[in-house]
């Protein structure tokens, strides 16, 4: 039983690294470098995704925070998020303490992007 677990939650960290291993560079990248950069069907994919999903963090002027927070994502978790992805493939006894830092690190930017949505969701409220 506890194997089954295990290679469950393997599973689950390796779709959630390999996702922010993608995104990273691909995505949250265009918020922060200025878009010349970027092939034009990239940019094409940005924009049909932030229409698509109306996700204004990837709109063409995302909010000041959240380039800090994509910095943060392409400078510190795209890292270790990689490294996580080797320790998985590889068995390596950290693969734990990677992923408890990339767990505190997505924790923290998820905790301040959803407090965005609380506000917004507030003053629309109180406006009606």
């Amino acid at each position: 039983m506890m194997g089954v677990l295990s290679a469950a939650m393997d599973a689950a960290v390796t779709l959630l690294c390999l996702s922010v291993a993608l995104a990273s560079p691909l995505l949250v990248s265009q918020a922060v470098f200025p878009s010349s950069l970027y092939p034009e069907p990239l940019q094409a994919f940005r924009r049909w995704y932030a229409a698509a999903s109306d996700d204004y963090f990837l709109a063409d002027k995302p909010p000041g925070f959240f380039r800090g927070l994509a910095l943060i994502e392409l400078v510190f978790l795209w890292p270790i998020v990689i490294a996580t992805l080797y320790a998985l493939v590889a068995r390596r006894p950290w693969v734990a303490t990677t992923s408890l830092m990339a767990g505190v690190c997505t924790l923290t930017s998820t905790s301040a992007i959803l407090e965005t949505f609380w506000v917004q969701a507030e003053q629309h409220r109180s406006f009606f």
